[in-house]
């Protein structure tokens, strides 16, 4: 089992604990009054949330690698195109996510009195998601949520391709032009995502060490 893998677990189990006792009450549609609730919210939506965003980001990589929709409408680079961008913004939602879930959990646990772990396992964590997003984020894909991102090779899929609607002979440049595009950009979130993929196990390998007790999670 990885950390990711225990992370979940241990998120499964204690809220299972949790709603097991009121399952008669949620099957039947009655509204449950969970003392724990804002604590789930925090710890195990948040937790949640961050996955979902890595799974989006290997649904990206799935998306560039299979021909796009088949309609006139929707032109193979503007798919490619759509996808890679809609991949920097969820790389970017996930870095703001890293740290605001790592914050929350920093707070909670210096509340507690138990500075010391958190200082010893949570505060590291800060510059580990700093460096690891350098390049994906931060450079490659900077300020990405304010603008749509852009290089040679998508610029030179869209050009050929705009030109071979308008003159079919250039139709087989566009088409390896399209291929150049999504082999290239495919290995970079491959690589890109088996690198989050490390991160992800370093950073809930030391959140882990922390939230919980005898694999049982600290409630405040």
């Amino acid at each position: 089992m990885d950390n990711i893998e225990q992370y979940r677990k241990l998120m499964f189990d204690w809220c299972s604990e949790i709603l097991i006792p009121h399952m008669d009450e949620i099957t039947n549609g009655k509204e449950v009054d969970l003392p724990e609730r804002e604590f789930i919210d925090i710890l195990h939506h948040n937790f949640y949330d961050i996955m979902e965003t890595y799974e989006a980001l290997e649904l990206s990589g799935v998306l560039l690698s299979v021909k796009g929709p088949r309609s006139n409408k929707v032109s193979e680079d503007k798919y490619c195109r759509y996808v890679i961008n809609t991949y920097l913004q969820d790389m970017y939602i996930l870095k703001e996510r890293l740290n605001s879930y790592a914050t929350k959990i920093k707070r909670i646990h210096n509340n507690l009195g138990r500075n010391q772990i958190v200082d010893l396992l949570v505060e590291p964590v800060f510059d580990v998601i700093k460096s690891s997003f350098q390049g994906i984020v931060d450079t490659r894909g900077g300020h990405v949520h304010q603008r749509r991102y852009t290089d040679d090779i998508l610029d030179d899929a869209s050009l050929f391709s705009s030109t071979a609607k308008s003159d079919p002979k250039f139709s087989p440049v566009s088409k390896v032009s399209l291929e150049l595009l999504k082999e290239e950009w495919g290995e970079r979130i491959n690589k890109n995502n088996a690198k989050v993929k490390e991160l992800l196990n370093y950073y809930f390998a030391c959140l882990y060490g922390v939230i919980q007790e005898n694999q049982k999670v600290i409630v405040p």
